[in-house]
């Protein structure tokens, strides 16, 4: 695992131990992390990818919380596929819980036709366990769809 990659996780582990509800709630929380990603090659990106998987569901929730909330000045940082990307590793309530800031992952330019069927198939399964009405549903397969169109 690369240097920043470990640190990165390190910083994750660190922000997992604290209450959950503080780390949404104590502005600033998250900016180590952010800082941490503003300074990923595209090795470190690549090797953040494999490690994933690995990852506990709390500290990928806090990892797509950092991506969604962005640096001191607001701007994302590369969450165009890792937000969606954790959306499809996570659980169910906390997928449904990651819909919240999906917007921001359908604002930019997706261009893994993979990733997008992951999504899919992620949102049938909240369908299929009711944590997505209809609507929903429908909203969100329309959004991927899009995307789907613009690769």
């Amino acid at each position: 695992m690369s240097e920043n990659v470990q640190k990165l996780r390190d910083e994750i582990n660190k922000l997992a131990l604290c209450r959950l509800q503080a780390v949404y709630e104590i502005e600033g929380l998250l900016l180590n992390a952010n800082t941490l990603m503003s300074l990923f090659s595209k090795y470190d990106w690549d090797e953040l990818k494999n490690e994933l998987p690995n990852w506990d569901n709390r500290a990928l929730q806090i990892l797509a919380s950092a991506l969604s909330s962005g640096d001191v000045h607001g701007n994302l940082i590369e969450d165009h596929f890792f937000y969606g990307y954790i959306f499809t590793l996570v659980d169910d309530s906390t997928s449904a819980f990651l819909l919240d800031d999906m917007f921001y992952f359908f604002n930019s330019s997706i261009d893994s036709a993979e990733l997008l069927e992951s999504i899919k198939s992620r949102l049938s399964t909240l369908k299929q366990n009711g944590y997505l009405t209809d609507n929903l549903y429908d909203y969100w397969l329309k959004e991927v769809n899009r995307q789907k169109a613009m690769l």
